[in-house]
């Protein structure tokens, strides 16, 4: 649908969350790899005691980060998500596979045409959340938007 590297925004993913290759809870739900709480063989909800290599972590990103794609054009549309060079896009699909979509203000960014930088600007100001939990990635993120 979208010309997406999905292979290299999951490496960029992988690269910031932390590998388990065995089963953990988090929050709501059992998860494995790379924060997922499904399996990728069977498509099944992961489960106490699951097991799952590097390999299979990083197949399950590329499977899953089409939907969050298609949660980012449901919110910005296809001919803006269509001009986002692909580092950019990485960087994006970085932060929705974090929060589940964009957040609102960097929507409200696109739709009214700021420039790149300013959207790159409110990224990392997402570095605050959490209590900071993840200024380094919203930090390395809004680098990787702005650079294009």
């Amino acid at each position: 649908m979208f010309p997406t590297d999905y292979s290299s925004a999951a490496h960029l993913i992988a690269a910031f969350e932390s590998f388990s290759g065995v089963a953990y809870w988090d929050v709501n739900a059992y998860r494995i790899g790379y924060g997922s709480d499904t399996r990728t063989a069977a498509q099944t909800k992961v489960q106490r005691g699951d097991h799952e290599t590097m390999g299979d972590a990083l197949a399950n990103l590329v499977r899953r980060i089409p939907q969050f794609e298609a949660t980012i054009v449901h919110q910005i549309g296809s001919a803006k998500w269509g001009q986002v060079p692909t580092p950019a896009k990485n960087a994006f699909l970085s932060f929705a596979y974090n929060y589940g979509s964009l957040s609102h203000d960097i929507v409200d960014a696109f739709r009214m045409g700021d420039s790149r930088q300013a959207i790159a600007s409110l990224v990392s100001a997402h570095g605050e959340d959490n209590n900071g939990m993840n200024r380094a990635r919203r930090h390395k993120e809004a680098a990787i938007i702005e650079s294009c």
